[in-house]
């Protein structure tokens, strides 16, 4: 039976907030929405919609993604009986291929114009724009690009193709044919790994936090497993709020991240924290001025009243003056946030 979505049926599902919705000329493309996701509204709109593209006015599916698929531990996931196919997991941006304009074109899940996607058109216009895509093929690829980096560092920008869908018939092509074309078409392919579920919840277990995991399939179905310590660095930095990178500044763990991420993400940090270190410079310097300007006040009653108690500074100064240590890197982290520094 013949894939069909109706587009204005999705449009109601934009309109719930299940879904959104990005137009470049008489093509859309639909994704799911944090909404769907954090309300677990998976049905099978919303599951088929992760980078859907159809035309408009003649419903044509352009582009047919995978489905969301799920973590193995996540309430969503189902593990089908039989043993599973199974690949690496790799760490970029999905990537995915449709005919317009006379060429292949590139989308991610959520825009036609992400950097993402225009990096994946560059990589595919400098290196493959001669292979001959089949014109049923919805190709899927790995963008592996510093613009699609999250945890795991790559030494090479690459498009690593992981399947094709037939977007006629909505068939998930069986990887051997799909490896066996990309490799005789010059593309990476990402790789077959031999073993059972538990046998790879295992193996996720010793994998270091460049090893995203694995992705298991069992014919048009697929779940993931990742690694704990991917995780843990994934949490990381998707939690990195600025509040959070104050407290890593606060308790010199900062500097560990910078490896970590990107380099849009690391030039953020780096602004973050001259910020940071140069607030502390700043309020030193206005204390040590302050105490500096009234040091010969006889008495602290003399140094109150020539300051002031209403002054901004006056509780540092009047510290300072007393001979006792400040930690200034804790009043500028208090002056903006609410509490003491988290422990880190």
């Amino acid at each position: 039976m013949p894939v069909s979505f109706d587009p204005a049926l999705l449009d109601t599902y934009v309109d719930d907030g299940w879904l959104t919705r990005v137009d470049d000329g008489p093509l859309s493309i639909w994704n799911y929405t944090p909404k769907t996701v954090f309300e677990g509204r998976w049905d099978a709109v919303t599951l088929a919609c992760r980078g859907l593209v159809l035309d408009r006015a003649t419903a044509e599916v352009v582009a047919l993604p995978f489905p969301k698929f799920f973590n193995h531990d996540e309430p969503h996931a189902v593990i089908p009986d039989g043993a599973p196919e199974v690949t690496v997991k790799l760490d970029g941006s999905l990537g995915i291929g449709f005919r317009a304009d006379g060429r292949l074109r590139w989308t991610t899940r959520g825009s036609f114009f992400s950097p993402q996607a225009a990096a994946a058109q560059a990589l595919w216009d400098a290196r493959y724009a001669d292979v001959p895509v089949p014109e049923a093929w919805t190709l899927l690829v790995e963008i592996i690009h510093p613009v699609t980096r999250n945890v795991v560092r790559y030494d090479e920008e690459e498009m690593v193709v992981l399947g094709a869908r037939d977007r006629f018939t909505g068939e998930d092509l069986p990887y051997v044919g799909v490896r066996r074309w990309a490799l005789g078409a010059g593309l990476a392919v990402t790789e077959p790994v031999e073993g059972d579920l538990p046998a790879l919840l295992e193996r996720a277990e010793a994998l270091d936090d460049q090893h995203e995991g694995f992705v298991l399939r069992w014919g048009d179905h697929r779940v993931k497993v990742k690694s704990r310590a991917y995780k843990r660095v994934h949490r990381l930095i998707t939690g990195l709020t600025e509040r959070a990178l104050a407290d890593h500044w606060y308790a010199g763990t900062a500097a560990a991240l910078r490896p970590l991420v990107s380099e849009e993400l690391r030039m953020w940090i780096d602004a973050q924290l001259a910020e940071l270190d140069g607030a502390v410079a700043a309020m030193e310097r206005a204390v040590e001025a302050l105490v500096a300007a009234n040091a010969d006040a006889p008495s602290r009653k003399d140094f109150v009243m020539a300051v002031g108690p209403k002054h901004p500074l006056f509780g540092m100064a009047i510290r300072r003056f007393l001979g006792q240590r400040l930690d200034y890197r804790e009043a500028v982290y208090r002056a903006r946030y609410p509490g003491a520094p988290r422990p880190r």
